[in-house]
C-alpha cells in the first residue's frame, strides 16, 4: 500500500513534501527534487522554510495558527533553488492532528507559477483596454487553485488513506472501469443461464480465467461482471486488447518502462497495466493474438508474480487476477505452434465458454427490445415487421449479439424508427428467397422512375437501396463516434462505456471509418 501511494506521488508533476511539527522535511517526491535541484538525501531533514526567500517567510505564519477545524492553507511565495535562481510557487497544504488535537504532520503540494506571475505583472502594467485579458489570467489562476484543491482532497496521509480511494484514483487516471454486472444480461436461454451461473461461481476465486467465445458474444461483459462479483471489485479493472497493440509496444504497455529506456519514453517513466491493476483484475482480450516473444514474458510474470519495467532492474510485485478472452480455439493454436502450451495451461485454469447467439435464439426478441430501449425507442420491438422478426429468428448471426445490435441500430436510424421491412435489412442477412421477395419492395422504396426491380441475378435497384442505407448508416455511425470521442477528450474506454459497447468493438469501428 505504501509503495503504491509513493509511486502515485512520484508520478505527479507537482512538488510534494511532508514536514514534522518542527518544520523539518520528512518526505519529498521526485518532482520536488528536480525542481529545487536537490537530492532526496539533501532535502530530507532540512527546514522547509530554508527554500523560501526571507522576505516571504512571514507568509507561513499561518501554519502556526491552523487548527483541526481549519487545517488548510494556500500561499503564493518566492523560493530560491540550489542554483540561486528565484521562482514563484503556489503552495497548498494541510495539517494533520492526533486525537488530542496535537499537530503531528504537514502535507504540502506546490507548483511553479512564475510564468503566471510574470504575465500578471505584464498585464497589470498595460492600459485599461487589456483588462479583459487580466480577468482571463485570473480565471487561469482560479483553475490552478481548483486543481490544487483536488490534489489535496485526493492525497491523504499514508496512515489514513483507504485502499479503496487509491484504487478509485487509479481507475480515474487510467480511464478503465468495469461497468457491467451479471444483472445486465438479458436471457431466457437455459444454456446462457448456465454460463452466467458458472461465471458467478468462479468469480470469488483467485485463479486465472479463460473466456472462449465467438466475436460479439459478450466476452468483455462477462470479464467485467466477474470482476464486479469478485472480492477484488473495489480494485481497478484494467483492460488490454492484445490484438490492437503493435508487437513492439506490448511489453511496455503491460510491464511499463523507466525514464530514458527508449526514444520517446515519458519523463519519469510510466507504469504498466499490471502495476495499475494492483489489487484488482487485468483483462487480456484477444490473447491468442499476442506474439510468441511476449508470451514468454507473460508466462514469467504469472510464474514469479512480479514484473520488471523495461530499462529497469527493480522487481515489482504483481497482485492482479488475470482474466483472458479469445475468439479462437486456443488449443488448436497451441497445436499449430502459434501459442505456447505452457502459457495455455497457466491461463486455462478456469474455462468459461459463451454460447453463440444461434444457440440461444429464444433470446433474440428480448435482445431486440433491449437494444431499441437503449436507443431511446422503447416499445419499438413490439411494432417490428413480423417477417423481419421471423428472419431474425432463422438467421445464424455469425457476428452474434454485436451483429444483431448493429442491424437493430440500422433499423432505428431509418424512417419509421424500427418499423422497416425486409428491404431495409443488410443483404447478407437475407436468404436468397427473401432477397427475391424484397426486390419489388426495394424498387418501390427507390421511388418513381427507378425502373423495374431485378431478381437475385441482377438486383440493381435492391443493391442501390442497400448501398444508400449503408452509406447513411455509416455516416451517422461515424458522426456518433466522433462526438463521443470529442466528449471524452479521446478516452476510448469512457467513450465505449457511454456507447454501451466494448473497447475492442469501438476500436474496430474506428478503424472501419478511418478514425
Amino acid at each position: 500500500m505504501e509503495e503504491q501511494y509513493e509511486h502515485i506521488l512520484d508520478n505527479m508533476s507537482e512538488e510534494v513534501s511532508r514536514e514534522d511539527p518542527d518544520g523539518l522535511i520528512t518526505y519529498v517526491n521526485q518532482a520536488f527534487c528536480k525542481y529545487y535541484g536537490l537530492t532526496r538525501e539533501q532535502a530530507i531533514g532540512m527546514r522547509a522554510l530554508d527554500v523560501v526567500i526571507p522576505e516571504d517567510r512571514h507568509l507561513y505564519d499561518v501554519v502556526q495558527s491552523m487548527t483541526p477545524e481549519n487545517p488548510t492553507y494556500r500561499i503564493n511565495c518566492r523560493v530560491r533553488k540550489a542554483d540561486g535562481s528565484v521562482s514563484w510557487i503556489q503552495s497548498s497544504g494541510r495539517a494533520y492532528f492526533n486525537e488530542k488535537g496535537e499537530f503531528v504532520e504537514l502535507f504540502d503540494v506546490s507548483m511553479d507559477i512564475s510564468h503566471l506571475k510574470a504575465r500578471e505583472r505584464e498585464l497589470l502594467a498595460r492600459s485599461d483596454e487589456l483588462s479583459a485579458a487580466v480577468r482571463e489570467k485570473a480565471q487561469e489562476l482560479e483553475a490552478v487553485n481548483e486543481r490544487l484543491t483536488q490534489v489535496n482532497s485526493q492525497l491523504q496521509s499514508r496512515t489514513t488513506r483507504p485502499a479503496s480511494e487509491i484504487h478509485a484514483l487509479v481507475n480515474r487516471i487510467s480511464g478503465f472501469t468495469a461497468g457491467f454486472t451479471f444483472d445486465d444480461f438479458a436471457t431466457e436461454s437455459p444454456t446462457f443461464r448456465d454460463a452466467i451461473a458458472y461465471a458467478r461461481s468462479i468469480s470469488q476465486g483467485e485463479s486465472n480465467v479463460l473466456i472462449e467465445g465467438e466475436s460479439g458474444t459478450g466476452k468483455e461483459m462477462f470479464a467485467q461482471s466477474i470482476h464486479n462479483h469478485s472480492n477484488r471489485r473495489a480494485g481497478p479493472f484494467i483492460g488490454v486488447n492484445c490484438g490492437a497493440i503493435p508487437a513492439e509496444l506490448i511489453e511496455s504497455e503491460l510491464f511499463g518502462y523507466s525514464e530514458g529506456s527508449f526514444t520517446g519514453a515519458v519523463k519519469g517513466g510510466k507504469p504498466g497495466k499490471f502495476e495499475l491493476a494492483a489489487g484488482g483484475t487485468i483483462f487480456l482480450d484477444e490473447i491468442a493474438d499476442m506474439p510468441l516473444a511476449q508470451q514468454v514474458a507473460l508466462l514469467r510474470v504469472i510464474q514469479e508474480k512480479q514484473i520488471v519495467r523495461i530499462g529497469d532492474s527493480r522487481e515489482i510485485p504483481v497482485d492482479a487476477r488475470i482474466v483472458c478472452a479469445t475468439n479462437k480455439d486456443l488449443l488448436r493454436e497451441v497445436r499449430r505452434g502459434h501459442f505456447r502450451e505452457d502459457l495455455y495451461y497457466r491461463l486455462n485454469v478456469l474455462n468459461l465458454k459463451i454460447p453463440p447467439l444461434r444457440e440461444r435464439r429464444e433470446d433474440i426478441p428480448l435482445l431486440v427490445g433491449q437494444f431499441f430501449a437503449k436507443l431511446g425507442a422503447k416499445g419499438a420491438a413490439a411494432k417490428i415487421d413480423p417477417a423481419v422478426m421471423e428472419l431474425f429468428l432463422q438467421y445464424d448471426w455469425p457476428g452474434n449479439v454485436r451483429e444483431l445490435q448493429n442491424v437493430v441500430e440500422r433499423l432505428h436510424c431509418l424512417p419509421g424508427g424500427g418499423q422497416g421491412g425486409l428491404q431495409h435489412l443488410p443483404g447478407h442477412v437475407l436468404p436468397l428467397d427473401a432477397r427475391a421477395k424484397a426486390a419489388p419492395a426495394a424498387a418501390d422504396a427507390a421511388g418513381p422512375g427507378a425502373g423495374p426491380a431485378e431478381g437475385p441475378a441482377g438486383g440493381a435497384p435492391l443493391a442501390r437501396l442497400k448501398e444508400t442505407h449503408q452509406s447513411e448508416y455509416d455516416r451517422q455511425e461515424r458522426q456518433h463516434i466522433e462526438s463521443m470521442l470529442a466528449l471524452f477528450d479521446g478516452n476510448i474506454s469512457l467513450a465505449a462505456r457511454k456507447m454501451n459497447i466494448a473497447r475492442g468493438t469501438l476500436y474496430r469501428k474506428m478503424r472501419k471509418h478511418g478514425l
